[in-house]
């Protein structure tokens, strides 16, 4: 499964919120970011090195993905007379969701019939096995918290102020 933005530069909303600190050098945040974007998904089935099966379906969608966060700015005796400056930055908690789903393509058809496909098989899965959708968010989530774990710039403060000159 690949998804990939769609018209990113009119699409893409990002906005800051629930900003706090509570103190030593904690901030805590929420972020939103959405855009729509066209979602690929390729099945082959293979048996015995014969393929049997091969099938592929295209659909767009507006993704909405919410991440809280936490920044930490501290300052550690570093191997300089001036400390380290230390940043940390981490998700700790990630919702992934969608909205205005739409198969373009699937089975070897497209618009209408494609729409009413895919509009048949999503609401068939969403009824009979409601865990899928579930268990995929929570998988990419999961994936996503991981990834975005904690990631750390040190910098030491004699550095920002010398000068390198060529």
């Amino acid at each position: 499964m690949r998804i990939s933005a769609r018209n990113l530069k009119d699409t893409l909303v990002v906005d800051l919120r629930d900003l706090v600190q509570p103190g030593g050098g904690v901030t805590t945040f929420r972020l939103f970011v959405s855009f729509d974007a066209v979602v690929q998904y390729d099945r082959q089935t293979w048996r015995l090195g014969a393929r049997t099966y091969s099938g592929s379906t295209r659909a767009r969608c507006r993704v909405r993905l919410t991440l809280d966060c936490e920044a930490l700015t501290k300052f550690e005796k570093g191997k300089k007379i001036l400390p380290d400056a230390v940043f940390r930055l981490r998700v700790v908690k990630s919702d992934l969701a969608y909205d205005n789903l739409v198969v373009e393509h699937t089975a070897g058809v497209g618009g209408e019939a494609a729409k009413v496909l895919g509009d048949a098989v999503i609401g068939g899965m969403r009824q009979w096995k409601p865990s899928l959708e579930r268990n995929l968010r929570d998988r990419a989530n999961a994936a996503i918290v991981k990834a975005a774990d904690t990631k750390e710039v040190r910098v030491n403060l004699l550095d920002l102020f010398s000068s390198k000159e060529q």
